[in-house]
C-alpha cells in the first residue's frame, strides 16, 4: 500500500509489514492505494566461454523479442477489451484506503487502513509481536468492527488484558488520509464515526464476556498532522491526544509518563480519572489548535529528558575542579582517623 509519494519515489507498506522506498512506476498512484510492485530478477553473467551473457543475448535476439513483446501487448489488449465490454473490471479495481484507524490495546499499537465501506484493506503494528499476530489474522477486506473484535479477543487470550487488573485501556481514533473537505467527505466521516462506534460496542462486549475491566473509548476523528506530531514524540496518536488534553486541564503529565500506559495511575494520583480526560477529548472542538499551542513545549521537555551530561571520571588521588576531594581521598582520610597511628601506612606515589 502506498503511504507517501515524494517526487519520483514512493514509500510503500508490504503485506509483511516492511517499509520500502521504490520508484514511482506509475504517475497515477495515490496515497492509500494498494498496488503491485514489480521485482526485477537478478541478471547473472555466464561462466562459460563462448556463451553470450543475458544482456548480449538480448541484443542478438532483439527483433524476435520485440515481436514477442508486441504480440503479448496485443493479446493483453484483446483481453482488456473483453473485460471492458462486460464491465467486470470494478470487481478487481484496487481499493483505496480512506482513513487510518489507530487502535491501542494496552501496550500494543495497531493501525488499520479502511476504505469508504469500512473494510480493512491493510494493517500495521508497532511491535514485532503485533506484526506476527496480524500475519495470522484474516483481516483483508473484513469489516472494521470484526477486526477490532478479533484484536481485543486475541489480547485477552494472550494475557495483554487481564481480569481484575488496573491501568488497562483500549483506545481508538481515526484520521482521514485525504484532507480535502468536500460534501462527500463529510458523509464518509459520518459513516466512519458510525463504524468506530460499532467496533467499540463489539469490543466492549468481548471485554465484558471475559470479565476484563478496561475502558474502551473512541476518542475522535483527527487529521494526519496530529499523527505526524505524535510520531515526533515517539507516541501513538491516542497517547498524544490524552497528553494534550491532560496538560490543557492542568495535569502535570509528561511524555515519559505515557510510556507503558503509566498515565492512568498518574492521572488518578492527581485527582483526575481517565474517563474525564477522554470526555474532554471528545468535547474538544479544535484539537489541531490545541496541539499547535502545546507541541513545541512538549518537544522541548522531551529533549531535556533525553539530555545526559557526561562527567569524565577523576583519577584516584586527584582533586576535582571545584576543589573538593574525590571518593578515594575521603576514604583514605577516614581510615586514618579510625585506625590508631602507625597501623595504617600510606605509600607515596613516585
Amino acid at each position: 500500500m502506498v503511504l507517501e509519494i515524494n517526487g519520483r519515489r514512493a514509500i510503500i507498506l508490504t503485506p509483511d509489514g516492511d517499509f520500502r522506498e521504490v520508484p514511482l512506476y506509475r504517475p497515477d498512484w495515490e496515497v492509500g492505494q494498494t498496488i503491485e510492485v514489480p521485482v526485477p530478477e537478478p541478471i547473472a553473467l555466464s561462466n562459460r566461454r563462448g556463451q553470450p551473457t543475458p544482456r548480449r543475448a538480448a541484443q542478438i535476439f532483439a527483433p524476435k523479442r520485440s515481436f514477442r513483446w508486441l504480440a503479448a501487448v496485443a493479446a493483453v489488449a484483446v483481453i482488456l477489451a473483453a473485460f471492458l465490454m462486460f464491465e467486470p473490471w470494478a470487481a478487481v479495481k484496487p481499493k483505496l484506503a480512506y482513513a487510518a484507524v489507530a487502535v491501542d490495546i494496552h501496550n500494543d499499537s495497531f493501525r488499520l487502513y479502511v476504505d469508504a465501506d469500512q473494510h480493512v484493506v491493510s494493517a500495521w503494528a508497532a511491535s514485532e509481536d503485533g506484526m506476527r499476530f496480524l500475519k495470522n489474522l484474516d483481516y483483508q477486506d473484513q469489516p472494521l468492527d470484526m477486526v477490532v473484535e478479533s484484536l481485543v479477543r486475541e489480547a485477552v487470550t494472550r494475557g495483554k488484558l487481564q481480569p481484575h487488573k488496573t491501568d488497562q485501556v483500549v483506545l481508538m481514533s481515526a484520521s482521514v488520509i485525504d484532507e480535502t473537505e468536500t460534501d462527500e467527505q463529510q458523509t464518509e466521516i459520518t459513516r466512519l464515526k458510525k463504524g468506530l462506534e460499532e467496533a467499540s460496542v463489539k469490543g466492549k462486549a468481548k471485554l465484558q464476556a471475559r470479565d476484563v475491566d478496561a475502558p474502551l473509548a473512541v476518542l475522535t476523528i483527527t487529521v494526519p498532522i496530529l499523527q505526524k506530531r505524535a510520531s515526533e514524540l515517539e507516541l501513538t496518536v491516542n497517547e498524544y491526544l490524552i497528553l494534550l488534553k491532560a496538560r490543557d486541564m492542568g495535569v502535570d503529565l509528561t511524555v515519559k509518563d505515557m510510556v507503558g500506559k503509566r498515565f492512568v495511575a498518574r492521572l488518578r494520583k492527581q485527582g483526575l480519572s481517565l474517563e474525564q480526560v477522554l470526555a474532554g477529548i471528545q468535547a474538544e472542538e479544535d484539537l489541531t489548535a490545541l496541539s499547535g499551542a502545546l507541541h513545541k513545549q512538549l518537544l522541548y521537555e522531551q529533549q531535556q529528558q533525553k539530555t545526559v551530561i557526561e562527567v569524565p571520571p577523576v583519577p584516584p588521588g586527584a582533586w576535582a575542579d571545584n576543589g573538593e576531594q574525590t571518593v578515594e581521598d575521603k576514604v583514605d582520610h577516614w581510615l586514618k582517623k579510625l585506625h590508631p597511628p602507625g597501623l595504617l601506612k600510606r605509600y607515596k606515589k613516585e
